[in-house]
Parts: C-alpha cells; sequence; structure tokens
C-alpha cells in the first residue's frame, strides 16, 4: 500500500512537471518571433559579437532566425534598411546619421564598439605628430565613412586650423599604401588596420581616443517599420550578441583562445589580427547603443557641415534603449551567476542619460 502512494505520488509529480513543460512551451510559441536580415560585408567581423553569436548557436538557443545579407558598403547596407529590404545593419553611423538627418525614419537601438580609429605614418617621421595641432598643413588620407577623422576635422575647425589637406580613399589599406609611397604625410585608419600598417613598416603614432575617449563608431540601425513589427526578434537578436560578449570578456577573458579561434575560422582572417581587433583594446566592443555619444558625434557632424538637418528632425527620436535594456532585464533573470550583464545593466544611464529621463 506505501509502495502504491510512493507510486502515485511520484506520477502526480511527473504530471506536474510535464504540464509545467507544456505551458512554458506554449507561452514561447505563441510569442511572433520574425526572421532577421542582417548586413554583412564579406567574411568581415566588425561586428565581430553578432558573427560570434552566429558560431556559437546563440541566435538558434534565443529562437530567432537570423540571415546574413551581403551588402557592398555601409551605403548600400542603409539604403536597404530605409527599403525595408534589410532589417539591421550592425556597423557603420556616419550612414545612420546622414540618412536621419535627410529625414529617413531609421532607429538606432544598440552598439557595436566604440574608437578604433588609428593614425599611422612613416616611422622617421613619427616624433613630429603628439597630438591633433600637428596635424596643420598635413595631406592626411581618410575614409569618408570613419568616424574618428571627423572627430580631427571638428576639432581642427575650433582651433581654426584650416590648412590641412583630406584626401579620401576607398580603403584603409590605400591610406597604408598612400603613406608608404609619400604620397600622404599620415592616414586615419580603423578596422583594426593599424595593425596592418605596422606589419607593413608603418607606425601609430596615436589613436582619436587618446583625445576622445569612448569616441563612437559603430551601431545597430534598423528601421522604424522593423523596429515596430520584429521588436521580439529585436530583443533576441541582443539577447545572443550579449550572450556572445559575455563568452568572448566575461571570466577575464578565459574563453579568449577559442573566439579567437572561431573568428578566424569564420573570416580566413590570421589569428594575430584577430586577436588585435577583438582583445587590445584599440577597439571596445559594445552592445550598448550609447545614445548621448551619438548624439554628440551628430552634433560634430553638424558642426563640420556633414549633414544640414532640418529643425523639425529630433535625433532622439531615432534612438532607442528599449531593445538592449530589455535584453539584459531578461538575461539577468536567466543568468543570475553571470556578472557580465548585471554590470552592463548598470551602466545603461550612464550612456543613455537623456532617454532614461524620458
Amino acid at each position: 500500500m506505501k509502495i502504491n502512494k510512493k507510486i502515485s505520488l511520484l506520477m502526480l509529480c511527473i504530471i506536474i512537471f510535464a504540464i509545467t513543460l507544456l505551458s512554458v512551451s506554449c507561452s514561447k510559441s505563441n510569442v511572433k518571433v520574425d526572421k532577421l536580415t542582417v548586413g554583412q560585408t564579406g567574411k568581415g567581423i566588425k561586428a565581430a559579437m553578432v558573427v560570434l553569436a552566429n558560431e556559437m548557436g546563440y541566435f538558434d538557443e534565443e529562437q530567432v532566425e537570423v540571415e546574413f545579407v551581403q551588402i557592398q558598403d555601409l551605403n548600400d547596407g542603409i539604403t536597404a534598411v530605409t527599403q525595408n529590404k534589410l532589417d539591421v545593419l550592425p556597423m557603420g553611423i556616419i550612414p545612420s546619421l546622414t540618412y536621419i538627418a535627410q529625414g529617413s525614419d531609421l532607429v538606432v537601438f544598440g552598439g557595436t564598439i566604440s574608437e578604433g580609429s588609428e593614425v599611422v605614418c612613416l616611422p622617421e617621421n613619427s616624433d613630429n605628430y603628439k597630438t591633433l595641432d600637428d596635424l596643420a598643413g598635413k595631406t592626411i588620407a581618410c575614409v569618408r565613412p570613419e568616424t574618428g577623422h571627423l572627430f580631427a576635422v571638428d576639432y581642427l575647425q575650433n582651433a581654426g586650423i584650416d590648412d590641412v589637406n583630406w584626401v579620401e580613399l576607398d580603403g584603409f589599406q590605400s591610406g597604408i599604401e598612400a603613406v608608404k609611397k609619400g604620397n600622404a604625410d599620415l592616414a586615419f585608419v580603423n578596422s583594426g588596420f593599424g595593425y596592418n600598417a605596422e606589419q607593413q613598416g608603418l607606425e601609430k603614432v596615436f589613436g582619436v581616443a587618446d583625445f576622445y575617449p569612448n569616441n563612437v563608431c559603430c551601431r545597430q540601425t534598423t528601421s522604424q517599420k522593423t523596429f515596430e513589427e520584429k521588436t521580439e526578434s529585436l530583443i533576441r537578436f541582443e539577447m545572443a550578441n550579449l550572450r556572445a560578449y559575455a563568452f568572448a570578456y566575461g571570466n577575464n577573458d578565459a574563453n579568449k583562445e577559442e573566439v579567437i579561434k572561431k573568428l578566424a575560422n569564420y573570416s580566413g582572417l590570421e589569428n594575430d589580427y584577430v586577436e588585435y581587433s577583438i582583445y587590445s583594446g584599440v577597439m571596445k566592443y559594445e552592445l550598448d547603443p550609447a545614445t548621448d555619444r551619438v548624439r554628440d558625434f551628430y552634433q560634430v557632424m553638424e558642426n563640420i557641415g556633414e549633414i544640414n538637418p532640418s529643425n523639425d528632425i529630433n535625433i532622439d527620436n531615432h534612438m532607442d534603449i528599449s531593445i538592449y535594456q530589455e535584453a539584459l532585464e531578461r538575461l539577468c533573470k536567466q543568468y543570475p551567476e553571470e556578472q557580465v550583464y548585471s554590470d552592463l545593466f548598470s551602466t545603461i544611464s550612464e550612456h543613455n542619460s537623456v532617454l532614461t529621463e524620458s
């Protein structure tokens, strides 16, 4: 009789557990999760946390389908977003803000990196360049969608230095070649190309971050339509990205070797370059939209004439922290032992003061 009671109790527990699992499963299945298309250039790792999330299988685990769609360049990508042919552009910020200033209904909802801009020259000339003032009278190679050189343009303009010859080229390697051939005194490079420049005999004289710490760079941009219609998908997308971030940088970079291996295997890039890009600190990977710094950079672009927005355009209406915040809230509940998530959550108001108050 006692055995029968124990068996009955056990069966009751099993049934209750099964019902619980079924209800959880049903509640998840009732939430609409749409597929997201995400812009990618070749096998690049500028949006490293997005790539790593995919390689780790985190998108699958968060039950959001993500398709990488090849784009020719950032302008091609942001155009596709405005036409609702692409859901997310996780790279660049200049094209996003340029289109917003022109009236496009875009939303910056997450981050990718900050900083990253490096200035290189021939080794024999490196002692001549210590500050941004030393750029006066020089010919400087740059790439238009790169943020760092615009901070320098703004500084020089405010300092009354107007004799710098900026030469826009089609890529960072072209800038390196221009310096090597003597066609430019310096080059502004990004995306880890400081490593490439040093491998080719040039020397880094400073980073823009030396003068503008945490200067904003690549952000995650979507259209207002996607933002409203695929909110749940964007939250899960960000959760997967944040899990990749925690894997890469949590526990004192305990997974560093595996991260380098996965990104090198994906991209075909050499391990040393990947390590430089992800772990040297020259680029600071972040998923926080950092709307305060985006707003500041929008003002920089307006100051130097890169954009000329009409008075009825309010940049705050084109930035969002709710996706990032909700993603972190869920992760904090699911992984309470993971300090990275609580640390990131605690700094949201620090980087998004205006939107946090509203």
